[in-house]
């Protein structure tokens, strides 16, 4: 029985049970995709029906049977190969449509069985049970393998491949065995273990023979890269390699020299034996066929041939390697530089053109610029013109995010910001800090939280304010209020901070999620949580004990977004976690995150605007707000942070 066969009633199957030429059009080179015939994408005689096909003629089934068999196992393999397409992003049409037609060609598979020729009930009922036992134990080895994917921690890449291809597998081992009225168990067992060394074979193929591995840039939990990365003396530096831009060309072949180095020749061995042992065991309960010794000894040469290239190939020299401090320092001066050249350090801001207010045009962006100049306090940059043109701008009850704009109150995450300046670069007795305070201060919940809008009951009516614009109370805009009044003056201000700190600490609480904000993401919520109450935690034994859990719980969380390219989401999320991590000393891998921020670098020396805080638009409407130039202030504050971090 040949792939060509297979392939002609394969069409006969669809042709028969689809109403429209043009799918069994698209789905005919889907499910012959990986068979070895002419024109077929990814032919190969490993596919899972030709083993099928190689079983049902060493057992003498007929030729009918077998094929119809086969056409089952086909269209099986080939749902699950797109469910997996759309998962890795490699979509025919729409991630929708795909979906369909993995829907399709379990339907086609379900038809196919029910059909098969000359079977009994009982044998056609143990293959469908056989095929949903198997799938299910095979998708819950793509679901660790989909969560192991760039993540820190995976599922041992052993156990996926024997719950995922390897489940695959048995079916086309156990099925046969079945339609020749045999006990499967041993069968399945086999095809187990014999799919789990095909995988393991093809990670190896994959990581070490192809120029740019699939595996290596997605950062898959295969064994080769698992073990690595376990590895003390090579695994750092796997680490720092998987970061940033792994499409770099340098870095697959330091990643492999070091990777072989890390003896994944020797992991490769283990794990041979394991599967060589249950395949012998297997073996033995089916009564040792001779197919089953023909079709383990074809695997395991080949794996005893990629063993011996691995040990010949850990004698090569190591590659030439850049320091990544080179790269940093060049980073760092490229970002200074589009920095000072921003129209934010000159007093000029951005202006609305849409008539905000009635107003041809309406000057905002104050609360950017305070972020901005907050992260760069202290790094060298010329900051005097945007100082003083953020203190001009303070109004006579704080600063507004529109400064001048009497139609809406000061707020709570302004002032605490301009604050948190006033005190670093010296301004700390501005009357416009005073001020600020003051409004601060007479904005307070009964528990000592502050309100986002700082109302004077007059003019602005709470309600009315909040329901315009996205009141309520803030966690993010709490710390900031905190941060600002304990910098201008921790003495006037310690009771009113430490009762607002044990607030902050008691709504955040340690849940797994970060507290909901109306103005930030959840990193810039964690990130604003552990710098407030980290300032003003102290040393008293009560203190400690009301506030650190609520540290702890925003670090825990903070920790649980990092992946393996060192990011913990966009550039902003990995600026401010790897940030906050390493200023906790509690951050993994500090030269990841500083690989992966060197690489966030566009040609300009800037980085991408990225959402960082909500603000208003044209008919009030809410929606987020970056700038270039915000993204690049916090990666550069964050990169001087991680270059200091042990």
């Amino acid at each position: 029985m040949t792939a060509s066969a297979l392939a002609a009633a394969l069409r006969r199957h669809l042709e028969d049970r689809l109403d429209r030429p043009e799918t069994v059009a698209r789905l005919h080179p889907i499910v012959t995709r990986h068979l070895p015939v002419e024109g077929a994408e990814a032919g190969s005689t490993w596919c899972p029906p030709m083993y099928a096909l190689r079983l049902a003629t060493a057992l003498g089934l007929p030729e009918h049977v077998a094929l119809a068999f086969a056409v089952a196992g086909a269209c099986y393999f080939s749902a699950a190969d797109v469910a997996d397409d759309v998962a890795d992003g490699d979509l025919r049409r729409t991630v929708g449509l795909d979906l369909n037609d993995a829907c399709r060609l379990l339907f086609l598979v379900d038809a196919a069985l029910a059909d098969l020729p000359d079977v009994d009930a009982d044998t056609r009922l143990a293959l469908m049970r056989l095929f949903a036992a198997r799938g299910l134990q095979m998708a819950d080895g793509q679901e660790d393998d989909l969560e192991g994917t760039d993540a820190i921690e995976a599922a041992d890449p052993l156990d996926i491949s024997l719950r995922k291809t390897g489940a695959e597998y048995a079916v086309f081992f156990a099925g046969p065995a079945l339609l020749a009225g045999l006990d499967p168990a041993p069968w399945a067992d086999f095809g187990q273990a014999l799919g789990a060394l095909l995988q393991t074979l093809t990670d190896y193929f994959d990581q070490f023979l192809q120029p740019e591995s699939d595996d290596w840039l997605a950062g898959k939990p295969t064994l080769p890269l698992r073990h690595g990365l376990a590895q003390p003396t090579h695994g750092p530096a796997l680490r720092t390699l998987l970061a940033g831009d792994r499409h770099a060309a340098d870095r697959a072949a330091r990643a492999a020299w070091h990777l072989v180095q890390a003896g994944a020749g020797d992991r490769m061995a283990a794990a041979m034996a394991t599967l060589r042992g249950r395949l012998d065991d297997a073996a033995a309960r089916a009564g040792e066929p001779p197919i089953l010794a023909e079709l383990a000894a074809e695997l395991l040469d080949m794996g005893d041939g990629v063993v011996e290239a691995l040990a010949e190939y850990r004698g090569d020299p190591a590659p030439p390697v850049r320091p990544l401090a080179d790269e940093v320092a060049e980073a760092v001066d490229a970002t200074r530089r589009f920095l000072a050249a921003d129209a934010s350090f000159d007093g000029a801001t951005e202006v609305h053109r849409w008539g905000l207010f009635g107003a041809p045009d309406v000057r905002a962006g104050l609360f950017g610029r305070l972020v901005i100049c907050d992260a760069l306090w202290g790094l060298g940059l010329p900051l005097d013109d945007a100082l003083a043109c953020i203190f001009a701008q303070a109004d006579g009850d704080g600063w507004r995010y529109y400064p001048g704009h009497a139609d809406i109150p000061t707020d709570a995450d302004d002032t605490g910001m301009a604050l948190q300046l006033a005190a670093r670069c010296g301004r700390a007795g501005d009357p416009a800090v005073r001020r600020g305070a003051e409004a601060l201060l007479a904005n307070r919940t009964d528990d000592g939280r502050f309100h986002t809008w700082l109302c004077d009951g007059r003019t602005h009516q709470r309600a009315v304010v909040d329901a315009t614009w996205a009141g309520g109370l803030c966690p993010g805009v709490n710390a900031n209020a905190l941060l600002g009044l304990w910098a201008v003056d921790a003495a006037a201000h310690r009771e009113v901070v430490r009762a607002g700190a044990r607030a902050l600490a008691d709504w955040t609480g340690t849940g797994p999620e970060a507290p909901p904000s109306a103005f930030y993401k959840p990193v810039t919520v964690d990130a604003l949580i552990v710098r407030c109450l980290t300032t003003v935690l102290g040393d008293e034994p009560a203190e400690v004990a009301r506030l650190r859990p609520a540290v702890d719980a925003a670090l825990a969380r903070l920790t649980a977004r990092a992946r393996l390219d060192g990011r913990f989401g966009g550039v902003i999320d990995t600026a401010l976690a790897g940030w906050t991590l390493a200023g906790a000393g509690q951050l993994r891998a500090p030269e990841a995150t500083l690989r992966a921020l060197v690489d966030a670098l566009e040609p300009d020396g800037g980085h991408p605007a990225e959402d960082y805080f909500v603000t208003v638009g044209v008919a009030m409407q809410h929606g987020w707000y970056g700038a270039r130039a915000l993204t690049s202030a916090l990666v550069l504050r964050a990169i001087a942070r991680l270059a200091e971090a042990p």
